[in-house]
């Protein structure tokens, strides 16, 4: 069985910046408390299961893409 890689507290601070969400917001997006996002941005925790993290950033960053698409072509 693959290990999973470890998560970068840079990394996620960098994809959390831009969905232009704070530590707060995205920890509610994700059912997480705003603290944690905070301890792993700084590299004091990692988390138990980074798939499903990863999965939860990619699902927010899809929805944040296709709402800027929508805005757009609402002007048009």
């Amino acid at each position: 069985m693959a290990k999973p890689k470890r998560y970068s507290g840079k990394e996620l601070r960098s994809r959390r910046i831009g969905l232009k969400l704070t530590q707060v917001e995205l920890g509610r997006q994700l059912g997480m408390n705003g603290n944690s996002i905070a301890r792993l941005e700084r590299g004091e925790h990692q988390p138990r299961n980074p798939l499903l993290l990863d999965a939860g950033l990619e699902l927010l960053e899809q929805r944040a893409a296709y709402s800027r698409i929508a805005t757009a072509t609402a002007g048009e």
